[in-house]
């Protein structure tokens, strides 16, 4: 069976546990303010603007609530591997294997995992902002 969707008390925020990420934050952007400048990472073209704010708004709920559903995808296929690398999940034979290996080996297959992935499909793989600015310049689209 799939795990169930309770909620993760781990990953809920409180007054003690959002200082430090406020901190953080604030923190990254003063130093990177101060190496980079003023100049962005990321060179966006001019084309990129809101002409009509009206008619573009139903667009911007609708990419919300398609990021909201990806990331409830994620999460939930993030608690299904995690569930499989304990034994919890999975067919019997690879259960029993999985919840009986030493838990440092896990991380070395899920990289293995990764690994193969990427090459499979090296197109998902980042390789910086100077592969990222042509395509936001160009509007070029990805394979």
């Amino acid at each position: 069976t799939l795990p169930s969707l309770s909620v993760d008390r781990s990953m809920m925020t409180t007054n003690t546990s959002i200082t430090p990420i406020l901190i953080a934050t604030v923190l990254s952007a003063l130093i990177s303010q101060s190496i980079l400048g003023n100049h962005l990472i990321f060179k966006v073209s001019q084309g990129l603007s809101i002409q009509t704010p009206l008619a573009e708004v139903p667009f911007y709920l609708l990419l919300g609530a398609m990021s909201g559903t990806v990331a409830f995808a994620f999460s939930y296929s993030a608690k299904i591997t995690q569930s499989f690398f304990a034994g919890e999940w999975g067919p019997k034979p690879i259960s029993n294997v999985m919840g009986s290996m030493p838990d440092p080996v896990k991380p070395v297959i899920g990289g293995l995992l990764c690994g193969l992935v990427g090459l499979a499909y090296p197109q998902i793989l980042f390789f910086g902002y100077e592969t990222l600015n042509p395509l936001l310049k160009t509007q070029a689209y990805l394979p």
